[in-house]
């Protein structure tokens, strides 16, 4: 008995745990109808896939606006607004460029 609740644990365990972090392929048009910063803000799910697709080190500046939009610009960084965790304030995407516009790094971070 207790090894079949065992087994029946770990199992919703990981199937919960594949639910958890969903991802989804980046959309440019759900990206520009999506800069609040809300709990379930789509822009959240797309960040591994831009990060992984799309922001390749040395990518230029310009090509980053025209895909995501103009974001907020702060010290050759560009930040885009992608959701609240629920717990925190506001999550963002911030996108580090180098002195030639180039992309550096791009990471989430609490605002």
């Amino acid at each position: 008995m207790a090894k079949r609740l065992l087994v029946s644990l770990l199992v919703c365990f990981i199937i919960i745990s594949g639910c958890v972090n969903p991802k989804t392929k980046f959309d440019q048009r759900i990206w520009a109808a999506s800069d609040k910063c809300d709990v379930g803000n789509p822009r959240y799910l797309m960040v591994e896939d831009l990060q992984n697709n799309y922001f390749k080190v040395g990518t230029e500046k310009a090509d980053v606006i025209k895909l995501l939009g103009v974001g907020n610009e702060i010290n050759n960084s560009i930040i885009y607004i992608v959701g609240d965790d629920g717990i925190a304030d506001c999550l963002i995407l911030e996108i580090a460029f180098d002195k030639n516009n180039k992309l550096k790094t791009s990471r989430i971070v609490q605002e």
